[in-house]
Protein backbone atom coordinates (compact mmCIF):
# COMPACT_ATOMS: atom_id res chain seq x y z
CA UNK A 1 0.00 0.00 0.00
CA UNK A 2 1.39 3.39 -0.99
CA UNK A 3 0.96 5.50 2.16
CA UNK A 4 2.31 8.65 0.50
CA UNK A 5 -0.64 8.84 -1.90
CA UNK A 6 -3.31 8.43 0.77
CA UNK A 7 -5.40 11.34 2.06
CA UNK A 8 -3.94 12.76 5.32
CA UNK A 9 -6.81 11.55 7.54
CA UNK A 10 -6.69 8.03 6.09
CA UNK A 11 -2.93 7.93 6.51
CA UNK A 12 -3.33 9.12 10.09
CA UNK A 13 -5.97 6.50 10.82
CA UNK A 14 -3.72 3.72 9.49
CA UNK A 15 -0.78 5.00 11.53
CA UNK A 16 -3.00 5.20 14.60
CA UNK A 17 -4.33 1.68 14.18
CA UNK A 18 -0.85 0.24 13.66
CA UNK A 19 0.51 2.14 16.64
CA UNK A 20 -2.30 0.97 18.89
CA UNK A 21 -1.50 -2.60 17.93
CA UNK A 22 2.12 -2.13 18.93
CA UNK A 23 1.68 -0.07 22.09
CA UNK A 24 0.75 -2.90 24.49
CA UNK A 25 3.97 -4.63 23.42
CA UNK A 26 6.42 -1.71 23.26
CA UNK A 27 5.08 0.28 25.61
CA UNK A 28 -5.78 10.64 28.46
CA UNK A 29 -4.85 13.66 27.73
CA UNK A 30 -1.45 14.86 28.92
CA UNK A 31 -1.55 14.75 32.70
CA UNK A 32 -4.46 12.26 32.83
CA UNK A 33 -4.62 9.95 35.83
CA UNK A 34 -3.87 6.50 34.46
CA UNK A 35 -4.17 4.54 37.70
CA UNK A 36 -5.59 1.31 36.34
CA UNK A 37 -2.26 -0.44 35.83
CA UNK A 38 -1.79 -2.05 32.45
CA UNK A 39 -5.53 -2.19 31.73
CA UNK A 40 -6.38 -0.69 28.35
CA UNK A 41 -8.96 2.06 28.79
CA UNK A 42 -11.25 3.33 26.04
CA UNK A 43 -13.97 5.96 26.28
CA UNK A 44 -15.76 8.53 24.14
CA UNK A 45 -18.05 11.54 24.32
CA UNK A 46 -19.89 13.92 22.02
CA UNK A 47 -21.10 17.52 22.08
CA UNK A 48 -24.20 18.59 20.14
CA UNK A 49 -24.43 22.37 19.70
CA UNK A 50 -27.21 24.75 18.64
CA UNK A 51 -26.13 28.27 17.61
CA UNK A 52 -28.70 31.03 17.10
CA UNK A 53 -27.07 34.33 15.98
CA UNK A 54 -29.19 37.46 16.11
CA UNK A 55 -28.39 38.46 12.52
CA UNK A 56 -28.44 35.02 10.84
CA UNK A 57 -30.20 31.67 10.82
CA UNK A 58 -29.71 29.08 13.54
CA UNK A 59 -27.60 25.98 13.00
CA UNK A 60 -27.21 22.59 14.66
CA UNK A 61 -23.79 20.94 14.70
CA UNK A 62 -21.89 17.98 16.03
CA UNK A 63 -19.31 20.18 17.73
CA UNK A 64 -17.08 17.26 18.76
CA UNK A 65 -17.18 13.51 18.83
CA UNK A 66 -14.07 11.91 20.27
CA UNK A 67 -12.74 8.42 20.91
CA UNK A 68 -9.83 8.01 23.33
CA UNK A 69 -7.64 5.05 24.25
CA UNK A 70 -5.07 5.08 27.05
CA UNK A 71 -2.92 2.60 28.91
CA UNK A 72 -0.01 2.17 31.29
CA UNK A 73 1.75 -1.12 30.60
CA UNK A 74 4.68 -0.27 32.90
CA UNK A 75 5.18 2.13 35.82
CA UNK A 76 7.55 4.18 33.67
CA UNK A 77 5.41 4.26 30.50
CA UNK A 78 1.93 5.39 29.50
CA UNK A 79 0.35 6.17 26.14
CA UNK A 80 -2.65 7.97 24.69
CA UNK A 81 -4.55 7.96 21.38
CA UNK A 82 -7.41 10.28 20.38
CA UNK A 83 -9.52 10.60 17.25
CA UNK A 84 -12.05 13.32 16.49
CA UNK A 85 -14.97 13.75 14.11
CA UNK A 86 -17.19 16.82 13.83
CA UNK A 87 -19.63 18.25 11.34
CA UNK A 88 -21.88 21.25 10.76
CA UNK A 89 -19.44 23.77 12.28
CA UNK A 90 -18.79 25.70 9.03
CA UNK A 91 -15.16 24.77 9.42
CA UNK A 92 -12.49 23.31 7.16
CA UNK A 93 -12.19 20.40 9.59
CA UNK A 94 -15.83 19.31 9.18
CA UNK A 95 -16.70 15.89 7.83
CA UNK A 96 -13.34 14.10 8.20
CA UNK A 97 -12.16 11.85 11.04
CA UNK A 98 -8.63 12.70 12.17
CA UNK A 99 -6.03 11.41 14.57
CA UNK A 100 -5.86 14.36 16.96
CA UNK A 101 -3.35 13.11 19.53
CA UNK A 102 -1.01 10.14 19.60
CA UNK A 103 1.85 9.94 22.05
CA UNK A 104 3.87 7.78 24.42
CA UNK A 105 5.32 9.16 27.65
CA UNK A 106 8.39 7.71 29.35
CA UNK A 107 9.56 8.37 32.88
CA UNK A 108 13.25 9.30 32.84
CA UNK A 109 15.11 10.49 35.90
CA UNK A 110 13.10 13.20 37.66
CA UNK A 111 10.86 13.95 34.69
CA UNK A 112 8.95 12.54 31.74
CA UNK A 113 9.66 12.51 28.02
CA UNK A 114 6.67 12.63 25.66
CA UNK A 115 7.11 11.53 22.04
CA UNK A 116 4.43 11.87 19.37
CA UNK A 117 1.66 14.29 18.38
CA UNK A 118 0.48 16.67 21.12
CA UNK A 119 -0.28 20.31 21.98
CA UNK A 120 2.58 22.82 22.19
CA UNK A 121 2.89 23.78 25.87
CA UNK A 122 1.32 27.25 25.89
CA UNK A 123 -1.96 28.43 27.39
CA UNK A 124 -4.09 27.66 30.46
CA UNK A 125 -7.44 27.43 28.64
CA UNK A 126 -5.85 25.41 25.83
CA UNK A 127 -4.85 22.77 28.39
CA UNK A 128 -8.31 22.67 29.93
CA UNK A 129 -10.14 19.62 28.61
CA UNK A 130 -12.93 20.83 26.31
CA UNK A 131 -15.43 18.67 28.22
CA UNK A 132 -14.74 20.61 31.44
CA UNK A 133 -14.74 24.17 30.08
CA UNK A 134 -16.93 26.51 32.11
CA UNK A 135 -18.22 28.20 28.94
CA UNK A 136 -18.99 26.57 25.58
CA UNK A 137 -16.45 28.40 23.39
CA UNK A 138 -12.80 28.97 24.07
CA UNK A 139 -11.70 32.59 23.90
CA UNK A 140 -10.59 34.25 20.67
CA UNK A 141 -7.15 34.88 22.19
CA UNK A 142 -6.67 31.18 22.91
CA UNK A 143 -8.01 29.97 19.57
CA UNK A 144 -5.97 32.45 17.51
CA UNK A 145 -2.75 33.12 19.43
CA UNK A 146 -1.64 29.66 20.49
CA UNK A 147 1.19 28.55 18.14
CA UNK A 148 -0.93 26.49 15.71
CA UNK A 149 -4.26 28.22 16.21
CA UNK A 150 -6.47 28.07 13.12
CA UNK A 151 -3.85 26.28 11.01
CA UNK A 152 -5.76 24.14 8.49
CA UNK A 153 -6.28 20.54 9.69
CA UNK A 154 -3.69 20.97 12.45
CA UNK A 155 -6.07 20.80 15.45
CA UNK A 156 -3.36 22.89 17.19
CA UNK A 157 -1.21 19.77 17.73
CA UNK A 158 2.26 19.18 16.36
CA UNK A 159 4.81 16.36 16.10
CA UNK A 160 7.82 16.28 18.38
CA UNK A 161 9.31 15.80 21.83
CA UNK A 162 8.50 17.28 25.22
CA UNK A 163 10.26 17.10 28.58
CA UNK A 164 8.31 17.95 31.73
CA UNK A 165 9.28 17.79 35.38
CA UNK A 166 8.47 19.24 38.80
CA UNK A 167 10.63 21.03 41.34
CA UNK A 168 10.44 22.83 44.71
CA UNK A 169 8.32 20.20 46.45
CA UNK A 170 6.32 19.77 43.22
CA UNK A 171 4.93 23.29 43.45
CA UNK A 172 6.69 24.27 40.20
CA UNK A 173 5.88 22.32 37.02
CA UNK A 174 7.74 23.09 33.81
CA UNK A 175 7.60 21.89 30.19
CA UNK A 176 10.14 22.16 27.35
CA UNK A 177 9.28 21.08 23.82
CA UNK A 178 10.69 20.87 20.29
CA UNK A 179 8.15 20.20 17.52
CA UNK A 180 8.01 20.27 13.74
CA UNK A 181 6.36 23.68 13.41
CA UNK A 182 3.91 22.84 10.59
CA UNK A 183 1.10 21.57 12.80
CA UNK A 184 -0.31 18.05 12.80
CA UNK A 185 -1.80 16.37 9.73
CA UNK A 186 0.49 18.29 7.40
CA UNK A 187 3.56 17.51 5.34
CA UNK A 188 6.77 19.05 6.73
CA UNK A 189 8.53 21.47 4.41
CA UNK A 190 11.72 22.63 6.06
CA UNK A 191 10.42 24.75 8.92
CA UNK A 192 12.80 25.13 11.85
CA UNK A 193 11.55 23.49 15.07
CA UNK A 194 8.75 25.11 17.04
CA UNK A 195 10.36 25.58 20.46
CA UNK A 196 8.07 25.95 23.47
CA UNK A 197 8.36 26.39 27.22
CA UNK A 198 5.81 26.67 30.02
CA UNK A 199 6.10 26.99 33.81
CA UNK A 200 3.26 26.87 36.37
CA UNK A 201 3.75 27.76 40.04
CA UNK A 202 1.25 26.58 42.68
CA UNK A 203 1.10 29.47 45.14
CA UNK A 204 -1.52 27.87 47.37
CA UNK A 205 -3.36 24.54 47.40
CA UNK A 206 -5.60 23.02 50.05
CA UNK A 207 -9.11 22.70 51.44
CA UNK A 208 -11.15 25.19 53.40
CA UNK A 209 -13.04 24.39 56.59
CA UNK A 210 -16.13 23.68 54.45
CA UNK A 211 -14.03 21.16 52.43
CA UNK A 212 -14.23 23.30 49.30
CA UNK A 213 -10.97 23.99 47.39
CA UNK A 214 -8.60 26.88 47.98
CA UNK A 215 -6.04 26.99 45.19
CA UNK A 216 -4.02 29.63 43.33
CA UNK A 217 -1.64 29.05 40.40
CA UNK A 218 0.25 31.46 38.16
CA UNK A 219 2.29 30.69 35.08
CA UNK A 220 3.83 31.78 31.83
CA UNK A 221 4.72 30.29 28.45
CA UNK A 222 6.75 31.11 25.35
CA UNK A 223 7.14 29.73 21.83
CA UNK A 224 9.17 30.64 18.77
CA UNK A 225 9.86 29.27 15.29
CA UNK A 226 11.17 30.28 11.89
CA UNK A 227 8.00 30.01 9.83
CA UNK A 228 7.93 29.36 6.11
CA UNK A 229 4.77 29.92 4.04
CA UNK A 230 2.35 29.29 6.93
CA UNK A 231 -1.24 30.52 6.70
CA UNK A 232 -1.61 32.83 9.70
CA UNK A 233 -4.34 34.89 8.02
CA UNK A 234 -7.05 32.53 9.26
CA UNK A 235 -6.01 33.31 12.85
CA UNK A 236 -5.15 37.00 12.33
CA UNK A 237 -8.31 38.36 10.74
CA UNK A 238 -7.78 41.07 8.16
CA UNK A 239 -4.15 40.20 7.43
CA UNK A 240 -4.63 38.16 4.25
CA UNK A 241 -4.31 41.26 2.02
CA UNK A 242 -1.01 41.96 3.81
CA UNK A 243 0.41 38.59 2.73
CA UNK A 244 -0.22 36.57 5.92
CA UNK A 245 -1.80 33.73 3.96
CA UNK A 246 1.78 32.55 3.32
CA UNK A 247 3.82 34.12 6.12
CA UNK A 248 7.59 33.61 6.33
CA UNK A 249 9.72 34.94 9.15
CA UNK A 250 10.09 34.72 12.94
CA UNK A 251 6.87 33.85 14.81
CA UNK A 252 7.10 34.39 18.58
CA UNK A 253 4.33 34.09 21.21
CA UNK A 254 4.11 34.88 24.95
CA UNK A 255 1.46 33.92 27.51
CA UNK A 256 0.67 34.72 31.15
CA UNK A 257 -1.94 32.78 33.12
CA UNK A 258 -3.71 32.85 36.48
CA UNK A 259 -6.18 30.39 38.00
CA UNK A 260 -7.85 30.70 41.42
CA UNK A 261 -10.41 28.42 43.06
CA UNK A 262 -11.84 29.66 46.34
CA UNK A 263 -14.82 27.76 47.68
CA UNK A 264 -17.68 27.99 45.16
CA UNK A 265 -15.79 30.55 43.03
CA UNK A 266 -13.53 29.81 40.05
CA UNK A 267 -11.46 32.59 38.47
CA UNK A 268 -9.40 32.38 35.28
CA UNK A 269 -7.41 34.93 33.32
CA UNK A 270 -4.81 34.98 30.53
CA UNK A 271 -2.86 37.40 28.39
CA UNK A 272 -1.42 36.48 24.96
CA UNK A 273 1.01 38.41 22.78
CA UNK A 274 2.42 37.56 19.37
CA UNK A 275 5.20 39.10 17.31
CA UNK A 276 5.32 38.29 13.59
CA UNK A 277 8.62 39.51 12.12
CA UNK A 278 8.37 39.06 8.36
CA UNK A 279 11.44 38.31 6.26
CA UNK A 280 9.71 39.48 3.05
CA UNK A 281 10.02 43.14 2.11
CA UNK A 282 6.48 43.18 0.72
CA UNK A 283 4.91 41.75 3.90
CA UNK A 284 4.85 44.03 6.98
CA UNK A 285 5.72 42.79 10.46
CA UNK A 286 3.05 43.18 13.12
CA UNK A 287 2.06 42.49 16.73
CA UNK A 288 -1.14 40.85 17.97
CA UNK A 289 -2.54 40.42 21.47
CA UNK A 290 -5.55 39.25 23.43
CA UNK A 291 -6.75 38.59 26.95
CA UNK A 292 -9.71 37.47 29.04
CA UNK A 293 -11.01 37.47 32.61
CA UNK A 294 -13.57 34.87 33.67
CA UNK A 295 -15.43 34.14 36.91
CA UNK A 296 -17.77 31.27 37.79
CA UNK A 297 -19.95 30.54 40.81
CA UNK A 298 -20.94 26.95 41.61
CA UNK A 299 -24.34 27.29 43.30
CA UNK A 300 -24.51 23.59 44.11
CA UNK A 301 -23.35 20.33 42.47
CA UNK A 302 -26.00 20.75 39.74
CA UNK A 303 -25.81 24.42 38.75
CA UNK A 304 -23.09 26.96 37.88
CA UNK A 305 -23.12 30.51 36.46
CA UNK A 306 -20.17 32.09 34.61
CA UNK A 307 -19.32 35.52 33.21
CA UNK A 308 -16.38 36.33 30.92
CA UNK A 309 -14.99 39.44 29.26
CA UNK A 310 -12.40 39.09 26.50
CA UNK A 311 -10.53 41.11 23.87
CA UNK A 312 -8.56 40.20 20.76
CA UNK A 313 -6.56 42.43 18.40
CA UNK A 314 -4.98 40.70 15.36
CA UNK A 315 -2.93 43.79 14.44
CA UNK A 316 -2.23 46.30 17.19
CA UNK A 317 -1.02 48.85 14.62
CA UNK A 318 -4.53 49.51 13.27
CA UNK A 319 -8.06 49.93 14.62
CA UNK A 320 -10.65 48.17 12.49
CA UNK A 321 -13.57 45.75 12.55
CA UNK A 322 -11.27 42.86 13.44
CA UNK A 323 -10.60 44.26 16.93
CA UNK A 324 -13.05 42.25 19.03
CA UNK A 325 -14.46 42.66 22.54
CA UNK A 326 -16.87 40.03 23.84
CA UNK A 327 -18.93 39.36 26.95
CA UNK A 328 -20.31 35.88 27.60
CA UNK A 329 -22.87 34.91 30.23
CA UNK A 330 -23.36 31.20 30.83
CA UNK A 331 -25.42 28.76 32.87
CA UNK A 332 -24.64 25.05 33.19
CA UNK A 333 -26.81 22.22 34.48
CA UNK A 334 -24.80 19.14 35.53
CA UNK A 335 -27.07 16.13 35.27
CA UNK A 336 -24.13 13.80 35.95
CA UNK A 337 -21.08 16.03 36.30
CA UNK A 338 -19.15 16.55 33.06
CA UNK A 339 -20.36 13.16 31.80
CA UNK A 340 -23.87 14.49 31.14
CA UNK A 341 -24.53 18.23 31.15
CA UNK A 342 -26.41 21.03 29.38
CA UNK A 343 -24.88 24.47 28.81
CA UNK A 344 -26.57 27.71 27.74
CA UNK A 345 -24.48 30.79 26.78
CA UNK A 346 -25.32 34.25 25.50
CA UNK A 347 -22.53 36.16 23.71
CA UNK A 348 -22.35 39.92 23.09
CA UNK A 349 -19.56 40.89 20.68
CA UNK A 350 -18.45 44.41 19.74
CA UNK A 351 -16.12 45.27 16.85
CA UNK A 352 -13.47 48.00 17.10
CA UNK A 353 -14.48 50.08 14.07
CA UNK A 354 -18.03 51.30 13.75
CA UNK A 355 -19.00 49.72 17.10
CA UNK A 356 -20.87 46.95 15.29
CA UNK A 357 -22.56 44.47 17.63
CA UNK A 358 -23.10 40.76 17.14
CA UNK A 359 -25.09 38.62 19.55
CA UNK A 360 -25.70 34.89 19.68
CA UNK A 361 -27.42 32.32 21.86
CA UNK A 362 -25.54 29.02 22.07
CA UNK A 363 -26.76 25.78 23.66
CA UNK A 364 -24.72 22.60 24.01
CA UNK A 365 -25.46 19.13 25.29
CA UNK A 366 -22.51 16.90 26.28
CA UNK A 367 -22.67 13.18 26.94
CA UNK A 368 -20.01 10.62 27.73
CA UNK A 369 -20.73 7.25 26.15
Amino acid sequence: MNMTKMQPWRRGAWVGALTLGMLPVVAAPSGADLTQGDKLRAWSYYQARLTDPKEAGSSLALARSKVMVAGKPRPDLDYYFQMIYKNGNKSGTDGDPYVQELWARFKTGNGRLTVGQFKPPIGLERFTWDGSLDLILRTQATDRLIPNGKLKKAYVRDYGLQWNAAALDRRLHYYLSAQGGNGANSNPHGIAPLLGARAVWTVREGKRADKLPSRLTVGGAFSTRSARNLDFASALSGTRPLGYGAFSGRDTRWNLELAADEGPWRWRGEYFSGRFASDKAAVPSLNADGWYVQGCYQWNPKWATCLRYEAFDPNTGVVDKNDLHSTTLGMTYFRRGNDDKLMLNYVWQREGAGAARNEALIAQYQHRL
